[in-house]
C-alpha cells in the first residue's frame, strides 16, 4: 500500500480502529494528513479542516504521559482536540 500525505481516514480501515471509530453512515470522510508538523511537535495524522489530532500511542507511551500531556497541552492551545488510542 502507498501512503500519500493526504488521504481519507476509510482508506486506514484495515487497522481496525478505525474501522469502528469512522464506518458510521454520518461521518463519510475524514480528510487527514499523516505525519504533520504543529509546533515543536509531529502528530500522527491531522484534520486541519475539524482540527482534530489523531494519536495511535504504543507501548511506549505509557512510560511518557507528562510530555504526552505536555504535548496535548500545546496542541489544545492552537485549537486541536486530540484523540488518542
Amino acid at each position: 500500500m502507498t501512503v500519500h500525505s493526504n488521504f481519507a481516514i476509510p482508506l486506514l480501515t484495515q487497522s481496525g480502529i478505525f474501522g469502528s471509530i469512522y464506518g458510521t453512515a454520518r461521518l463519510k470522510v475524514l480528510h487527514c494528513r499523516r505525519q504533520q508538523p504543529i509546533e515543536i511537535y509531529i502528530v500522527d495524522f491531522v484534520s486541519l479542516e475539524k482540527r482534530i489530532v489523531i494519536e495511535l500511542d504504543g507501548g511506549q507511551h505509557a512510560e511518557t504521559e507528562s510530555r504526552d500531556q505536555q504535548r496535548d497541552g500545546c496542541l489544545a492551545m492552537n485549537g486541536f482536540t486530540v484523540l488518542r488510542f
